[in-house]
């Protein structure tokens, strides 16, 4: 898609989202469309060709698939739950397979707050490789999406929850670099376009 369509499908999409907000309805799959038509644009917008899911001669299973650099991009999004302090968001693989079958080069991660983008987050392959184990005491639906990244708000109040689930994990480096280092991930569009 040129930037001019991609623009106008993430212009709707927002608006979707906005009309869905005002009336309390809080829909992630119209939120995750959104969140993949905003990160095609913006990379559109640096001068990339972008192939988004359905476009003609788009090859794997990512979200996106930038062709001249050969690369695929998986888009994650997450609205922040829970109360005060333990309020957290996060990036689902499913049962890991995306990256243990290196499906994706990078992972560009959104979290919302409500029905709005709060935060961007870029993470390479490499970075996310723990994720790949299964934390089934974490996940919503542990069978399914239990291969899991967060984003605390608070790292010592995210501990504390991860303690409290019926199969108690430990944080996984990476949600705890996300936390201590966010700089290292926030807006960092620039690991995917070297």
């Amino acid at each position: 898609m040129i930037e001019r369509e991609l623009r106008a499908v993430e212009e709707n999409l927002r608006k979707a989202l906005q009309v869905l907000d005002d009336i309390g309805i809080a829909d992630k799959e119209i939120a995750q469309k959104y969140a993949v038509y905003f990160v095609a644009l913006k990379l559109a917008e640096k001068g990339h060709e972008v192939l988004v899911p359905g476009e003609k001669g788009r090859k794997g299973r990512a979200d996106l698939q930038l062709p001249e650099k050969k690369m695929m991009i998986e888009v994650k999004s997450g609205r922040r739950l829970g109360r005060r302090l333990q309020r957290r968001s996060g990036a689902s693989f499913g049962q890991g397979k995306q990256i243990k079958q290196k499906e994706f080069g990078y992972c560009v991660f959104l979290t919302f707050e409500g029905n709005k983008i709060d935060e961007i987050f870029v993470f390479s392959l490499k970075e996310l490789n723990e994720a790949q184990k299964p934390r089934e005491g974490l996940a919503s639906y542990g069978g399914t999406n239990s291969c899991i990244v967060f984003r605390f708000d608070n790292l010592e109040e995210g501990k504390k929850w991860v303690r409290n689930r019926k199969h108690p994990e430990k944080l996984l480096n990476i949600e705890i670099e996300l936390y201590q280092h966010p700089e290292k991930f926030r807006d960092r569009w620039d690991k995917i376009l070297i």
